[in-house]
């Protein structure tokens, strides 16, 4: 924490806490996409609102394909064979440092559904923002 004047205030996260954020929400929204494949049939999601936050009970609390987070902006796409998840820093160098992009599409992630391999085996790509 920091003191100024006669204040308390809250210390503002690195851009390194950040990026380490921005890996746990892909993974959390990753294991969200797969818990709803699994429940349908293989079938993946059309609409990230619609099917993953307003269903009951969710499948994720947060809408990340619609806010920002940790300094980061998520977008998250569908095929009828898997999804692609980017995360951007809203300020390159200042809220996060790198961009990160979580795509699984047909065999990868059919063996996740079928029990083969685990979420945490689907590789996150990094590159740095500009």
């Amino acid at each position: 924490l920091c003191f100024k004047s006669d204040f308390l205030y809250p210390q503002s996260p690195s851009s390194e806490t950040n990026d380490l954020m921005a890996e746990v929400n892909l993974r959390s929204i990753s294991a969200a996409i797969i818990s709803y494949a699994e429940v349908n049939n293989g079938r993946f999601p059309t609409d990230f609102l619609s099917d993953i936050i307003n269903v009951n009970p969710p499948y994720l609390s947060q809408d990340y394909a619609n806010m920002e987070k940790n300094g980061y902006k998520y977008s998250v796409g569908f095929y009828p064979d898997g999804y692609k998840i980017i995360a951007t820093p809203i300020a390159c160098s200042q809220t996060g440092t790198k961009v990160f992009v979580l795509e699984a599409r047909g065999e990868e992630v059919n063996k996740i559904i079928q029990g083969k391999r685990v979420p945490s085996d689907l590789e996150i790509k990094k590159s740095n923002c500009e």
